[in-house]
């Protein structure tokens, strides 16, 4: 214990540099956080992963609608925390409903083992970790949506577009799976930050550089191309065509048969916009009341936001009624003992991926892209600064200049 007062009495000032310098480390030095997802299994019960090292389940729309619950009650969700989960800690994770499988795919939910698929089996509230060879798309930055009837992933990241076949899973294997290289798009990736969204098994890009307002560029799944032109989508019962920005995208999902909608998000949160790929028609409707960055996950008749704070909300929908959702405004979604979110995140995941296995947040193919909003660091992450640290090296470092005088 003798180190200070010997470096004092060496060097007193050289010791109050060093503390000084260590104060301005630590504080620029951040820590992975929880970053939880949401997605809808095959009978449409949302589920909630990654809360305080928890998994929920909140049932079904009628059991936390606001239509449901009266103005004192919240929902009481089911804890279906189980062994090998993955500690939701990465820097871009997201959650995928593979809806003929009755299973949920995260994509990099484990920060030590970025690129296993970990396996959420919704039938039996299992875990199972995929492993996945190395030579695929970065983990931490890719894009993806999980197309509905291949069961095949699709990943822009780097301007490289890659898949990913998941088969008929519903737990690991005992081998490694492989990304496969697609190609480049037949668009400009420079500047891009993708959003993907999925419908009738085409891949929409949002936003694309140089596009025009109301359309995307698209990728056709089953013959592996991209439509030599943009698609339009005109606008229905008035208002403004979608941007051509960054945002988040949900497909929403039909009782049976592949998507035929999509609900995208622009990052500024102000309108919300249902594409509808059978007619190429846009809905403009309701933007959420909270605008700060968020992932989303649809069912048949709800899009569901979950916001970096941990807030859950949502906006019902009416398929083929226009004016009902045009009219439909969010609502918050309580739930009793749901724990926040923060930095701590202690989980009972299993170590390493022996075949182990995130709308996006959403979907069946993409209830939820992952696609992160701006204004936050770009993949998302929550973070922490070591503020108690600083304070504590800093009053430190006043007790000893103190003292020195």
């Amino acid at each position: 214990m003798a180190i200070i007062p010997t470096l004092v009495n060496r060097n007193p000032f050289r010791l109050l540099t060093s503390l000084f310098a260590f104060a301005l480390v630590a504080s620029e030095v951040h820590v992975a956080s929880a970053r939880p997802c949401i997605a809808f299994d095959a009978n449409f019960n949302l589920f909630a992963f990654g809360f305080g090292g928890k998994d929920f389940q909140l049932g079904t729309q009628d059991k936390w609608s606001s239509t449901s619950l009266t103005f004192s009650s919240a929902v009481s969700p089911t804890d279906v925390t189980s062994t090998g989960r993955p500690p939701f800690d990465g820097p871009q994770t997201t959650c995928y409903l593979a809806q003929f499988f009755n299973a949920i795919y995260v994509l990099n939910g484990d920060n030590s083992n970025p690129s296993a698929v970990h396996i959420f089996n919704a039938k039996s509230n299992s875990w199972s970790t995929q492993a996945v060879n190395s030579g695929g798309p970065d983990p931490t930055s890719l894009v993806a949506i999980l197309d509905h009837d291949t069961n095949v992933f699709y990943a822009l990241a780097s301007g490289t577009m890659s898949s990913l076949d998941l088969g008929t899973q519903t737990q690991a294997t005992g081998s490694s799976l492989s990304w496969n290289n697609i190609g480049n798009p037949s668009f400009t990736t420079t500047n891009y930050n993708p959003t993907m969204a999925l419908a009738q098994n085409h891949i929409h890009f949002v936003g694309v550089p140089n596009s025009q307002p109301g359309t995307a560029d698209i990728f056709v799944i089953h013959f592996s191309f991209f439509q030599p032109t943009p698609q339009s989508y005109p606008v229905q019962g008035g208002g403004n065509s979608f941007p051509s920005t960054h945002g988040q995208t949900a497909s929403y999902f039909l009782d049976s048969g592949v998507q035929q909608e999509f609900a995208f998000i622009p990052d500024d949160g102000n309108a919300t916009y249902i594409i509808n790929v059978e007619g190429n028609t846009t809905l403009p409707v309701a933007g959420p009341s909270d605008k700060s960055s968020s992932t989303y996950a649809a069912s048949t008749q709800a899009l569901v936001q979950l916001t970096s704070a941990g807030s859950l909300s949502f906006l019902p929908y009416t398929p083929g009624n226009n004016a009902t959702n045009m009219a439909a405004t969010w609502s918050k979604i309580t739930v009793q003992g749901l724990p926040a979110v923060s930095t701590s995140n202690s989980s009972t995941n299993s170590t390493a991926a022996s075949g182990s296995g995130s709308g996006t947040a959403t979907a069946s193919a993409a209830s939820s892209t992952g696609t992160t909003s701006s204004g936050k660091n770009s993949n998302g992450e929550l973070s922490l600064r070591f503020g108690s640290v600083v304070t504590t090296l800093a009053g430190v470092t006043m007790a000893i200049a103190l003292v020195l005088l």
